[in-house]
């Protein structure tokens, strides 16, 4: 027994092998047609060949008999009329919970639209404490600054005026040159 495969490729090898049909091949060309230009010249000489007749078509109406024209009232749904009262309050029923569905996921979505929903409330909420930890740190920081910045020209100011205190001494008292030969004279 051969498998469905072997069958298939023996069927194609058989295929390849047949001899192809001998059809003389056409020993004449077809004369060369002129393919129709889509812009044609405008050239005196060249005559102009007939138009085409045009294709008869059904009347069309007019437009004014459509719009005069009233449209075919729509198949009206008579399975109100067939059904019975019960079946037609369960209808309205199951009709009313479906409205009622729709209005509340259009409310959610209204909600959320306006970014009124509890989780966008509480997220604002997040956003604006961690934003005000964020405005305290940075005046912390800013203050700690300042204050070293105080500190710093504080210490700048006791340097100047220890300095001008020395020099003030020093201008005052004689230089160690004049004590010396004070000295000196007193010991004379």
């Amino acid at each position: 027994m051969e498998f469905l495969e072997d069958a298939y490729e023996d069927e194609l090898i058989d295929a390849f092998d047949t001899p192809e049909p001998q059809v003389p091949a056409p020993t004449t060309s077809p004369p060369p047609s002129r393919a129709p230009t889509l812009y044609p010249t405008f050239d005196d000489a060249v005559q102009a060949s007939p138009t085409p007749a045009a294709a008869a078509t059904a009347p069309a109406k007019p437009l004014e008999r459509l719009a005069t024209e009233v449209p075919l009232p729509a198949p009206m749904c008579y399975e109100d009329e067939l059904m019975s009262t019960e079946e037609l309050q369960r209808r309205r029923q199951k009709m009313e919970r479906e409205m009622h569905v729709y209005r509340e996921r259009f409310d959610r979505v209204a909600q959320a639209l306006a970014g009124d929903t509890p989780h966008q409330i509480e997220e604002r909420r997040k956003r604006e404490e961690e934003r005000r930890g964020r405005q305290e740190k940075r005046h912390e920081a800013m203050e700690t600054r300042l204050q070293h910045q105080i500190e710093r020209l504080e210490e700048r100011e006791q340097r100047r005026a220890r300095i001008q205190a020395r020099h003030l001494r020093a201008s005052r008292s004689p230089s160690p040159s004049m004590v010396k030969s004070e000295s000196e004279e007193d010991t004379e």
